[in-house]
């Protein structure tokens, strides 16, 4: 009889480690409050989030005018770097317990692990990223503040994955090479003393001692090096990480691309330098890769970057209506001016907003639809290929 194992005992199972995730959720709304805090972005008069304050006067008072954090001090930037580095250290420690909590749920076939690994990991960091940015444009809607945290974080990341994924590997990886260098040379010197007195060399033979001694410019760490066995001991690369990052990143260019057109920009310019960084992540401080093996596509990542495609429409039109001035520069006979400089909605007049922004959103859907169904897939030789190619594969493997 084959041992077969229920798909209800799985659901469980699965249920069982979505609630422990959204559980570990409550970790970055507290990392939230605490940065926004110490920024000075919540006031006294914020409202409640389910019932809980978010306003802490001992956090507020340091962001305050002369106080440590001060925005136009000196040291405006350390909340953001320490909500930077809080976010890597919170991704850092979920990612042992994902993969825990999916070979707990026992999934039938290593895609389907996977797959839930990557929807578990991504969710997490994804809510973990955008949280903050999310209560900035829909909460507090000011998008100066929205554009200025965008900036922060693009760039306290990039600087974060350069350094802990090729800097810090790196050194680390030289210092153990220098200890190894100097344990087998004290080995090989202690191994010359303990060697009993030879003859004299002749000319010839020390001339011909030397030459392979400068061949070899370590000793005996440098035979080890030449050997291969150096590259061996380096770490394996695994691009689940950095496939993450560029999903993550997707989401800070679409997701507020109304309120940071120059996003898309500053995200080149953060590509470019990663580029350069994982050139030598790869030459130099990982084993080299596998050999590479045809796939159909990439995957559950393809779901998640439409996933996110589709939320930033509706998350641009509503930081386009509601959240920023720019409906109200299209449409002013539809806002009022206020004292604080903004611009509020005329009584009466927000069901033309709504009607403007259910538009606008009808129309973004209508269009991506459009270019999925008339931008033309592979021609019909190079499916026949593919599927002949597949029934042969399939045939030999029986």
């Amino acid at each position: 009889r084959e041992l077969h194992y229920p798909a209800y005992a799985r659901a469980l199972r699965m249920l069982v480690s979505a609630l422990v995730s959204s559980l570990l959720l409550l970790l970055p709304v507290g990392a939230m409050v605490v940065s926004l805090n110490l920024q000075g972005y919540i006031s006294e008069h914020a409202r409640r989030m389910l019932g809980v304050r978010v306003h802490y006067h001992f956090l507020a008072r340091l962001a305050q005018p002369g106080a440590v954090f001060d925005p136009n001090g000196s040291l405006f930037f350390v909340p953001v770097v320490m909500h930077a580095v809080t976010i890597q250290v919170l991704n850092a420690t979920y990612r042992s317990i994902a993969r825990q909590l999916t070979e707990f749920e026992n999934h039938r076939t290593a895609r389907a692990f996977d797959n839930s690994l990557v929807a578990k990991r991504f969710a997490f960091e994804a809510f973990d990223c955008y949280i903050s940015l999310f209560y900035i444009a829909f909460e507090l809607q000011d998008v100066p503040w929205l554009r200025a945290e965008l900036i922060s974080l693009f760039s306290t990341d990039t600087v974060r994955r350069v350094a802990l994924e090729t800097v810090v590997p790196f050194a680390l990886q030289r210092v153990d090479a220098m200890r190894t260098r100097w344990r087998l040379d004290r080995a090989a010197a202690k191994k010359d003393d303990d060697a009993p007195p030879v003859a004299p060399l002749g000319a010839a033979a020390s001339k011909a001692r030397h030459a392979r001694a400068a061949r070899t410019p370590h000793g005996a760490a440098g035979e080890l090096e030449g050997s291969g066995l150096a590259d061996s001991a380096l770490d394996e690369y695994d691009d689940f990480d950095d496939w993450l990052e560029m999903a993550i990143q997707f989401g800070y260019v679409t997701l507020f691309a109304s309120a940071f057109p120059l996003g898309a920009a500053l995200a080149l310019g953060c590509n470019a330098v990663e580029l350069a960084s994982d050139l030598w992540k790869l030459c130099h401080v990982y084993r080299r890769p596998a050999a590479a093996r045809r796939v159909p596509g990439i995957g559950v990542w393809q779901h998640l970057l439409y996933g996110m495609a589709v939320v930033a429409i509706f998350t641009n039109a509503t930081l386009f209506g509601v959240a920023s001035d720019q409906l109200a520069s299209l449409m002013p006979h539809l806002f009022s001016n206020e004292a604080d400089g903004r611009r509020a909605m005329l009584p009466g007049q927000g069901r033309y907003i709504v009607l403007v922004l259910v538009g606008l959103e009808h129309a973004l859907l209508l269009a991506w639809l459009a270019a999925e169904l008339l931008l033309s897939g592979p021609p019909k030789w190079v499916r026949l290929t593919l599927a002949r190619r597949e029934h042969e594969a399939r045939r030999m493997r029986s």
